[in-house]
């Protein structure tokens, strides 16, 4: 029986009896209905309790579960310390438009936003508390905050993104320009002030054609003055997203004093051993003394001679001369190491002398050279050198050699038979007894001659380095370079005090050019 028209049955029963005058003759002839109604009552009554558990059921089902409030707690929890630490990060920089580190899109931080978006995501749901309410309104003003820090990591995150191809335009524009007009072709780089205004000005740029910072001053629609008077020179550098837009002077002097920080935090990393050995050049001597043409190499070709190769083989015969004090011997290899930290590409050479203690199989342990004579020690050397090249020659059964595949050990056994053999070669022309003393000094002049051309080189490199093209690794290797303009400043006013020889300034990166140079009448 359907519970509907029982009830309809009931009702109009009920009526019927409150209008009847008799209601025992109504009761009586209709007897029957009654019996109808009241055999279908218990049904009734059953489709009430069902109506009344299902009402339950649905209202409990629709009550938020507390389980799925702690995981949306604990992924906006992740969200917020993310944000918040890319925001301690930007008032430690002084980058004031926050660029996110921590915080960007990535296939972890999706996984963390699905679940902390949950509430404001699911509009269909009627959650009609008072605090169900509140909890999706501060949701989506979350969402809306999580959207604003995401943002600037949408630009860093492909190089080939509009903002990022308008932006790097305007960099390589004003790089060029900058260049031109600080350092024209035929003008050395050659003091520091110069070096110093061109990497805050590289600073500046990279700051401000980087794609987070472009986003962010965007959004915010910065349309305050200019810095003051003391980065009025540097707002040439800064990359305006629009003609009529200038940078707030904050954010102006924001940028400026963080470049400056890592200055000053690079300067107390001066390399005072190099500048020690740096004194004892006076002339650039030992760039053309250090490998003579008279010496017949060991390779049938010739090798194109490099910066470290004579610094770290001058090094490993010096420190293990005997009689010579341990502080000078130290100081000579302090020296040497400190180059490598400037020279990064040297690294791999110098691995086996700083670790293992050797080189080319040869012991630099002082104890194992005692007892014999510097001429002795140096024809090892030279010896060990001859050995390794021979061995290659052997393997390789006379086939020509390609000279720009050759192995680093090979090259560098070239190189330390030359130099050994030049060293015997200068002291037997000139008839000269090979001393102790005299031998260490000799090779630490050379070694600080090479240096000191060498270290020419470095405005000319830290400028290059700042000019890097792709804009993701753009701020890394400015930072990079600052940091070694800073360590460097001093070796750089040292050697900008000496008189240079006249060459283009493209070649002075080679220490064969100079060798070439140096040679002429």
């Amino acid at each position: 029986m359907n519970p509907y028209a029982a009830s309809h049955d009931c009702h109009n029963l009920y009526s019927n009896l409150s209008s009847s005058s008799d209601a025992c003759s109504y009761l009586y002839s209709h007897l029957p209905s009654l019996e109808y109604v009241c055999a279908n009552l218990s049904i009734l009554a059953v489709e009430i309790e069902r109506c009344k558990d299902s009402s339950e059921m649905e209202g409990k089902y629709s009550a938020p579960m507390v389980l799925i409030g702690i995981y949306i707690s604990i992924a906006s929890l992740f969200c917020i310390l993310a944000m918040a630490l890319d925001l301690l990060n930007g008032f430690r920089n002084r980058k004031f438009w926050f660029p996110t580190k921590l915080f960007s899109l990535n296939a972890a931080s999706i996984t963390v936003i699905t679940v902390a978006m949950k509430l404001p995501v699911d509009l269909t749901s009627p959650m009609l508390g008072a605090m169900d309410q509140v909890a999706k309104v501060g949701s989506l003003a979350f969402m809306c905050t999580m959207m604003a820090n995401l943002m600037p990591s949408l630009a860093s995150m492909d190089n080939k993104a509009l903002i990022a191809n308008v932006t790097d335009l305007k960099y390589q524009a004003i790089s060029k320009r900058t260049l031109n007009d600080q350092f024209p072709e035929e003008t050395l780089i050659s003091t520091v002030d110069k070096l110093s205004q061109l990497v805050k000005g590289y600073w500046i740029m990279t700051e401000t054609s980087s794609p987070q910072f472009v986003m962010s001053m965007k959004a915010m629609l910065c349309t305050l003055s200019t810095g003051d008077d003391t980065d009025e020179d540097l707002s040439i550098y800064v990359l305006l997203l629009e003609d009529h837009m200038q940078l707030a002077e904050k954010t102006m002097k924001g940028i400026s004093n963080s470049m400056n920080c890592l200055i000053q935090k690079a300067e107390k990393k001066q390399h005072s051993n190099l500048l020690k050995l740096l004194e004892k050049s006076v002339a650039f001597d030992g760039v053309e003394m250090f490998d003579a043409d008279q010496i017949q190499s060991p390779l049938p070709l010739k090798l194109d001679n490099s910066w470290s190769l004579p610094i770290i083989s001058l090094t490993c015969i010096a420190i293990v001369i005997p009689n010579i004090h341990k502080d000078k011997i130290d100081a000579l290899f302090k020296s040497a190491f400190e180059y490598v930290n400037i020279r990064r590409a040297t690294a791999t050479l110098w691995h086996e002398v700083e670790f293992n203690r050797k080189w080319l199989g040869n012991s630099l342990k002082r104890s194992g050279y005692e007892g014999k004579t510097p001429k002795e020690i140096i024809s090892l050397f030279s010896q060990k050198a001859k050995e390794i090249v021979n061995e290659f020659s052997t393997s390789t059964k006379g086939e020509q050699l390609d000279k720009e595949n050759l192995p680093l050990k090979l090259i560098a056994a070239n190189s330390m038979h030359r130099i050994a053999q030049t060293i015997m070669h200068t002291y037997k022309s000139n008839n000269l007894e090979i001393v102790e003393d005299e031998l260490f000094t000799r090779l630490s002049t050379m070694i600080a001659d090479i240096l000191a051309a060498c270290f020419t080189n470095l405005p000319r490199v830290i400028t290059m380095k700042c000019d890097e093209s792709a804009i993701e690794k753009r701020e890394a290797s400015v930072v990079a370079e600052v940091d070694l303009f800073g360590r460097t400043i001093e070796i750089m006013k040292r050697v900008e005090t000496r008189e240079l020889p006249i060459m283009n300034r493209d070649k002075m990166g080679f220490i064969d050019e100079w060798r070439s140079h140096l040679k002429q009448p």
